[in-house]
């Protein structure tokens, strides 16, 4: 009989693993891409008003001229435009048709498409979606009725073995045994291995390990409750009512932490489920709890209608300075439910909280979703945040978008962590434009995103620019950029040492490291190129100092002079060593001869 059960069950497994999820998955992103379609039109629509009401209230010439970056080589190359009549445009009316268009016909055009994708595409592909989720929750009801039948049937065998003689073991219905833990042996029939059953016993002992240390009540500073029974692998362990009088007893025992024995309380929850029945626990014992100062919860499989309980410890606990929240967040923003708000309350909670200066969203999946991105992104604007982590969102070109909007307006963030996101090059370009407006943004990791050479060039140029002297004192020189360099876009080609030092990598103020910058752009001047620069030079650093004298000036470049003059002295006996070995080789450093004009 049991055996029976056991192979339904791997069938309704396999069924749902291999074709239900899949299906599933499929109608999610056709959904999300519709989605995503309706919110590019949508900023679209309200550029195209804007540039209508700012050639309105230009009232001579009738026609205003606009000036705006046109894309010369595949996203990698920009320059400057004039348009003379910006009141028509071309819109891309499908199949690679471009039609002219006045501004008031674009935005009409823009309407009847978004109307057509929301009421015809999104609405078939969210039915779509919906249905093949039923069939998933169905698959899951089955799944859970065969487990009763298997728990039923493995009862008449545990009986029919005790009336035989043989030795079974048994697990009371209250819960947990009267020995130390739940045998493997409950674990293993429950469909497990044996390596999931050790770790079971790992959060038995990390359970009770803090229940006995609360009770003892020792005098320490700081209390750090961990559980983290799967250290080096994926997944979580499963939700178990076995286990409901553990974490009776766990959250009774959080419950007692007051500031007679603590001054500060940690907990750290790794790869355990944390179903609403244990959620529910917890709560009460975790609310209101003026000693909790990190709160950090990863891959907990938390249901999406329980995340209103999570916005609800976050505002409760005015202490909170680290706030980690590693879980998918699902919300279905088509029903009024607590389900639906769950993100957005989530995000109010932390936008509002008077004391979080780390908060982490890694592994969210904030850009499956615009919606779900647009929805989170108000918690980053909480003016006391200093270190955010958005790694594993799968944000895009959609998500990069909105960051990039976040740190244009200069916030005082000081460390945001972006990697392995999908960034390709036109995400990594908004984020470096923004750049140019942030000066408080001290660190950004971009390490294992797609990106290419244009996002790289256009990283190393927000921080780096060598067009022009000018270009490159208003280069961004106090974020460092963290990424998997690969280009080497610089005139001279650098070291390790140097790579570090021109993407702010090296110590010092943004003062100190604009100065070796200007150093390094100078270096590979002949000597003559160097005294025809020193002029410009002076007269370019008085201009954007006005409080350097001429002798601080003067004792900056006499300072700086003998190295610069040992440089180009190294740089001219590599360069006619190299010529002499390779007489037809043609000349490097073309940049060099075009220096004095570049400074003009």
């Amino acid at each position: 009989m049991a055996s029976d059960i056991q192979n339904q069950l791997a069938a309704y497994g396999s069924f749902l693993t291999t074709t239900l999820r899949p299906r599933l998955q499929a109608a999610v992103a056709a959904r999300e891409e519709t989605e995503g379609e309706i919110s590019e039109y949508a900023a679209l629509r309200g550029k195209l008003l804007q540039i209508e009401q700012d050639l309105d209230s230009a009232s001579d010439p009738p026609t205003k001229e606009m000036n705006a970056l046109v894309d010369l080589a595949h996203g990698a190359v920009y320059c400057n435009a004039a348009i003379p009549n910006p009141r028509t445009v071309y819109v891309n009316v499908g199949f690679g048709f471009h039609v002219e268009m006045t501004l008031p016909e674009a935005v009409a055009f823009i309407d009847r498409r978004i109307d057509y994708l929301d009421k015809d595409v999104l609405t078939h592909r969210s039915e779509a979606a919906a249905a093949i989720a039923k069939d998933v929750e169905r698959a899951l009801e089955l799944l859970e009725e065969a487990g009763g039948e298997l728990k039923e049937a493995d009862r008449g065998d545990e009986q029919a073995g005790v009336a035989q003689g043989f030795p079974t073991v048994s697990v009371p219905e209250n819960g947990m045994p009267n020995d130390d833990l739940v045998p493997r042996e409950y674990w293993i029939s429950r469909g497990h291995d044996e390596l999931y059953a050790l770790e079971m016993d790992n959060l038995q002992r990390q359970m009770k390990s803090v229940i006995s240390k609360l009770r003892l009540r020792p005098r320490e500073s700081t209390l750090d409750v961990e559980l983290s029974p799967r250290e080096g692998r994926d997944g979580a362990l499963l939700h178990d009512d076995v286990l409901m009088p553990l974490w009776k007893d766990f959250s009774d025992a959080i419950s007692t932490v007051d500031d007679s024995v603590y001054d500060y309380f940690t907990l750290f929850i790794d790869n355990v489920q944390l179903s609403r029945p244990v959620l529910e626990l917890l709560a009460p014992a975790l609310l209101n709890q003026p000693l909790l100062t990190e709160l950090c919860l990863r891959n907990n499989l938390v249901p999406r209608d329980c995340l209103h309980i999570i916005s609800k410890l976050v505002e409760s606990n005015p202490e909170l300075d680290v706030f980690a929240f590693c879980n998918p967040i699902e919300s279905d923003f088509s029903s009024a439910s607590e389900s639906g708000f769950g993100a957005t309350s989530l995000a109010q909670a932390v936008k509002n909280h008077s004391c979080i200066d780390t908060l982490s969203f890694n592994h969210a999946g904030l850009g499956r979703r615009p919606m779900l991105m647009e929805s989170m992104i108000p918690a980053m604007y909480n003016p006391y945040l200093k270190t955010v982590a958005l790694s594993h969102n799968e944000m895009k070109t959609a998500g990069a978008a909105l960051i990039s909007d976040y740190l244009s307006s200069n916030p005082p963030l000081e460390e945001l962590y972006l990697k392995n996101n999908h960034l390709g090059d036109r995400s990594v370009r908004l984020l470096s434009e923004s750049l140019k407006l942030n000066t408080n943004l001290e660190l950004l990791d971009l390490r294992n995103n797609s990106f290419g050479e244009a996002g790289e060039l256009a990283l190393c140029l927000s921080v780096y620019n060598q067009c022009s002297l000018n270009d490159l004192y208003e280069s961004n020189h106090t974020c460092h950029l963290r990424f998997n360099f690969r280009l080497v876009p610089f005139s001279p080609p650098l070291t390790k040492e140097g790579q570090r030092v021109l993407l702010n990598g090296n110590d010092g103020s943004p003062r100190d490291r604009r100065k070796a910058k200007i150093l390094h752009f100078i270096a590979p001047a002949s000597f003559s190129e160097f005294f025809q620069l020193l002029p410009y030079l002076l007269a370019f650093f008085q201009d954007k100092d006005e409080n350097m004298s001429l002798t601080r000036l003067y004792r900056t470049m006499s300072n700086n002079v003998p190295w610069l003059f040992n440089r180009m002295r190294n740089n001219a006996q590599r360069y006619a060593k190299r010529k002499r070995k390779a007489p037809s080789a043609p000349a490097i450093g073309m940049r060099r001869s075009s220096r004095i004009r570049r400074i003009n």
